[in-house]
């Protein structure tokens, strides 16, 4: 019998399992070089997103200024975006956090009013890079945050500005947005008399640390030192790592107390520069460990600095978005001499503008101003004060009309340099002033009485709310006055005086009272009486 062998089975089983082998080695080589190169696998370029985003945004039918901004690589399935502030104000510290976005994503953000301070419209874009399709779009009103932290294009004045990030803009070239700084001009200019300031003082709160603000308090700082003001920043002092602790109101008020009661302060002048809120209590945010979180202070934190220290007089001047909310809270204080706000209660305030800007209705703004990359409000601020103290009409204008000096810098500057606050002069902001420079009234009450052989005319006033220790001159002219014309004094505890002159003759008698306050602002008033034969029945006398 001959010997069957399965030949033909094993030869084509060593032929399938030949193929098969050359299939499984192929498909295990795409294997390790999807898992081995993702960035590969299915990714959009850098063009591509950025197509996406203009398509579905559609910047350029805006008739405002826009400027649609976009990170030149996506960011990683680790990472996290979320909206960098709250709705509305809280006194408690608000601390964002977000979720891994768990694939690799383009991030786009429309900036609806670029070169404002926030809150604002804008728009957030995230799309995937696997596949173009669109994650996210939405609606914001402050920046976003990527991992806690600001984007490239929002860190720095350069990063905004730089062209690496800017996918659209119908804005002019902004490469010659910041001129020269004039503030070396303050000292030289400097035509107040010695000592104009040397018990007023300045506090500053805000967000000093960030890009965005800082050069804003480097400016106060040097004007204020030029002109001899005690120059403070708000703080909160140190943990225990030896690290800046959050500046809040209770760190304002407390740093005031101390100013009051260390440094003899009798005239402060409180600034901050900062986010404001478009919603809830007013607040101006304030330096914090990350833009993760936010630390403000509040109006009525303010208010109850200038009721728990009546004996000091006050100066309030806010660079913040919605700052004049602030004004009702506080323009009613009798020691609030001066209150200025960048804005009103539904303005944005702006940083530096570059010229060619445009307004809602996408008409270009001729801007021709110095600045060194300050808000537009305090850089205005400083322009009009430094064009004061360089003016010694100006100076003398202002001790002709008595009170405080600072007070009256403050109040000048708001119209001397309306020019150098070009969101002013274009109309996107109207800053909001307040002044009280008579922080009183007066009431008077006049009479006479008759001894033997002589009479007097005699006066008694007051000033409301009461002003101890502020000074009075009465002053009386008659046909018969006998001794001296003028009595002089100091306003008793409940803001109260008394002044008696003699007369030797019948006839009509006129007393005019000049009270000075104790924020050194000046009440005038004058009454009149006939004196005759008959007794006084008004009682002044008594």
């Amino acid at each position: 019998m001959e010997k069957r062998t399965n030949s033909t089975d094993n030869a084509g089983l060593r032929n399938r399992t030949g193929k098969f082998s050359g299939l499984a080695f192929l498909f295990t080589l795409l294997l390790l070089f999807v898992f081995a190169f993702p960035s590969y696998s299915w990714a959009i370029s850098l063009q591509k997103a950025q197509s996406i985003a203009l398509a579905e945004l559609k910047p350029e039918s805006e008739k405002g200024p826009v400027v649609l901004f976009g990170l030149p690589e996506p960011l990683k399935s680790t990472q996290s975006v979320v909206e960098g502030g709250s709705a509305k104000s809280n006194a408690v510290p608000f601390i964002q956090k977000g979720k891994p976005l768990k694939k690799k994503t383009w991030l786009f953000w429309e900036d609806l009013a670029p070169y404002a301070r926030f809150q604002h419209e804008s728009v957030l874009l995230l799309v995937d890079d696997k596949t173009g399709s669109v994650i996210k779009k939405e609606n914001l009103l402050w920046y976003p945050l990527v991992d806690g932290e600001k984007p490239a294009f929002l860190k720095s004045t350069t990063g905004y500005e730089d062209k690496t990030y800017r996918v659209y803009s119908n804005l002019p070239d902004s490469s010659s947005l910041l001129s020269p700084d004039s503030l070396s001009a303050f000292a030289a200019g400097n035509a107040l008399p010695a000592d104009a300031f040397k018990d007023d003082c300045l506090i500053m709160i805000g967000l000093k640390n960030d890009p965005q603000f800082a050069k804003d308090f480097e400016g106060m700082t040097t004007f204020a030192e030029s002109v001899g003001l005690q120059v403070f920043t708000a703080s909160a002092g140190k943990d225990a790592a030896g690290k800046d602790k959050p500046v809040t109101g209770g760190a304002l008020i407390s740093n005031v107390n101390w100013m009051a009661k260390t440094k003899g302060c009798k005239d402060i002048l409180i600034y901050a520069s900062g986010h404001g809120y478009q919603s809830g209590t007013p607040s101006i945010q304030s330096d914090t460990p990350s833009p993760r979180t936010a630390y403000v202070f509040t109006a009525p934190q303010l208010r109850s600095i200038l009721r728990a220290h009546k004996d000091i007089t006050f100066k309030v001047k806010l660079d913040a978005c919605y700052s004049g909310k602030f004004a009702p809270y506080l323009d009613q204080e009798d020691n609030l001499l001066v209150i200025e706000t960048s804005s009103s209660a539904a303005e944005v305030s702006y940083s530096t503008l570059p010229d060619g800007y445009k307004d809602k209705n996408g008409n270009e703004i001729k801007i021709n101003r110095v600045n060194p990359g300050r808000g537009e409000f305090t850089n205005g601020n400083l322009a009009g004060m430094a064009s004061f103290v360089g003016s010694a009409t100006e100076i003398s204008d202002a001790q002709a009309k008595g009170g405080s000096l600072l007070a009256r810098m403050l109040e000048r500057a708001y119209t001397l340099g309306a020019d150098s606050d070009a969101a002013r002069s274009a109309g996107l902001t109207h800053p909001g002033l307040t002044t009280n420079f008579s922080g009183f009234t007066l009431s008077a009450a006049i009479g006479y009485q008759h001894f033997t052989g002589s009479s007097e005319v005699c006066v008694t006033f007051g000033a409301e709310p009461p002003q101890e220790g502020g000074t009075y001159t009465a002053t009386i002219s008659g046909p018969c006055v006998s001794g001296s014309s003028e009595a002089t004094g100091t306003l008793a505890s409940l803001g109260e005086g008394a002044a008696s002159f003699g007369i030797s003759c019948y006839g009509t008698y006129k007393v005019e009272i000049v009270v000075t306050g104790k924020d050194g602002s000046k009440q005038t008033i004058t009454k009149t009486v006939v004196v005759t034969a008959a007794d006084d029945t008004s009682g002044v006398c008594k």
